[in-house]
């Protein structure tokens, strides 16, 4: 099997776009038509209250009171573009690790706590940023903002089960990639595409960095990035917001600001950085997969997350490949003379670059 993926450079960008506003154009020639404004811009409006604290540390909190629950998203301003030879992939390895217990709530509780409530809860890690969030009902709101004080200060990373947690990393990276051919296609697309940036790593890490990072190097970067002065905290729910902020600045207020963060990433990444390298024109690159059913992906340099045009490609990638009623697939998939078993495309935009694809 082949599984081949194929760059492209702005000229076809600019056909997407242009392909993308006459979809867009064309399909929104009536909607003016009404004014029911329950089903228009106005619906999503809502009232955030935002505050940062002394130390650094970014609130946002919205009103809901439809429903007796909340929702508490963390958000830590760092991610794979941030680390350096010896520790790719410390961001998401430390993601693991941030529920393996604190000084306050060890081994275990912090889903006996969540779960034990009736609420869930979840991570993730990308090239930007890693995200932490948990889902319960109203009156354990005081507990989590207690809960994610104390591992925002006083994360354990105590040994034992980190030697454990760097074999499940390890098996996460097989998975993904190594035994994945879509995984496998994907990896090569970033590494290409953003050849010599920040971004033409995986997220998980390279191999031998994720078999030999040890703990006191995770410590470090711990303390370097988990500060309050490098998070922003979303709260939305039946809440009153300012007794949020109250919670928050007595719980977060006394925890200290890292002075020399901002330094520290000018280190490792600079705008110049970000600049594309990779070699377009057409380029092909070919993998050797197990299915046999060949892939590809068709990739183009994209654009960062902001710009008009950003958003414009997230509506034409929906258009293109997202589900049965997509362009792609009606034709190539579900039409009378297939020549596919599934489509899809997808806009990666990130905070400094971006790639558009089509698989």
């Amino acid at each position: 099997m082949r599984l081949q993926m194929i760059l492209k450079g702005d000229s076809m960008k600019v056909v997407f776009i242009g392909l993308a506003l006459t979809l867009i154009l064309s399909g929104c020639s009536t909607s003016e038509q009404g004014s029911d404004s329950s089903t228009g811009v106005d619906a999503l409006k809502f009232n955030a209250q935002k505050r940062t604290f002394d130390n650094g540390l970014t609130a946002i909190v919205v009103e809901n009171k439809k429903l007796p629950i909340f929702s508490y998203y963390t958000y830590y301003k760092v991610g794979g573009k941030h680390e350096e030879d010896g520790i790719t992939g410390a961001s998401h390895y430390l993601e693991h690790m941030m529920f393996k217990g604190a000084k306050k709530y060890g081994p275990g509780m912090f889903d006996r706590i969540v779960e034990g409530n009736g609420g869930s809860n979840n991570a993730y890690t990308t090239n930007d940023l890693t995200v932490y969030y948990e889902n319960l009902p109203n009156q354990h709101l005081n507990k989590i903002i207690d809960v994610e004080a104390d591992r925002m200060q006083n994360l354990a990373l105590e040994k034992e089960s980190f030697e454990k947690e760097r074999n499940v990393v390890l098996e996460e990276r097989k998975m993904r990639y190594e035994n994945s051919d879509r995984g496998k296609l994907y990896l090569t697309m970033m590494k290409s595409i953003f050849e010599g940036t920040p971004y033409g790593t995986s997220v998980i890490g390279k191999i031998k960095d994720l078999k030999t990072v040890t703990r006191d190097q995770m410590y470090q970067y711990f303390k370097m990035f988990y500060a309050p002065n490098n998070a922003i905290i979303v709260i939305v729910g039946d809440v009153d917001a300012d007794d949020v902020f109250d919670e928050l600045e007595d719980r977060f207020g006394k925890i200290k600001k890292n002075n020399k963060l901002a330094d520290y990433k000018k280190k490792v990444t600079s705008p110049k950085d970000f600049e594309f390298r990779g070699k377009y024109n057409g380029r092909k690159v070919a993998l050797n997969g197990t299915s046999p059913s060949p892939s590809f992906f068709l990739a183009f340099k994209g654009i960062k997350i902001g710009p008009r045009e950003a958003y414009v490609l997230d509506i034409l990638s929906s258009l293109l490949g997202d589900g049965g009623s997509s362009i792609l697939n009606q034709k190539y998939v579900l039409g009378k003379k297939p020549i596919m078993s599934k489509a899809h495309a997808g806009n990666y935009t990130l905070q400094d670059s971006g790639v558009f694809f089509v698989g």
